[in-house]
């Protein structure tokens, strides 16, 4: 029964989050206008010792402005009214990365 509850409430996060994305632009230009940064949201099951201002210092990226911004917007997309955290449970944790450009490839000509 417990392993059912758990696979509900995961799927209910993921469809929560993929609502909450729907329709929002997640790619961002740097400041140095060099790199473009992609939001990626990872499920995270916590741990013990966990707790929501750790995993906000140890995911924050420069996009969210501080720290605890990026504590809010964990917390708004987990849709949390509070900062208590359970063992085993799963939190949506966004972060940006940089694209990476694929490389063209360019086709070989045999002599």
């Amino acid at each position: 029964m417990k392993k059912i509850l758990c696979i509900l409430a995961l799927f209910s996060m993921i469809v929560i989050g993929s609502l909450y994305f729907k329709n929002q632009n997640h790619v961002v230009q740097a400041q140095d206008n060099k790199q473009a940064r992609v939001l990626i949201v990872y499920s995270y099951q916590i741990k013990r010792g966990d707790t929501l201002w750790k995993l906000a210092s140890k995911y924050y990226t420069p996009e969210y402005q501080t720290v605890p911004h990026y504590l809010k917007a964990i917390q708004k997309l987990n849709h949390m009214t509070s900062d208590t955290l359970y063992e085993g449970h799963y939190l949506f944790i966004p972060v940006y990365h940089d694209v990476k450009e694929t490389p063209k490839t360019e086709k070989s000509s045999k002599s």
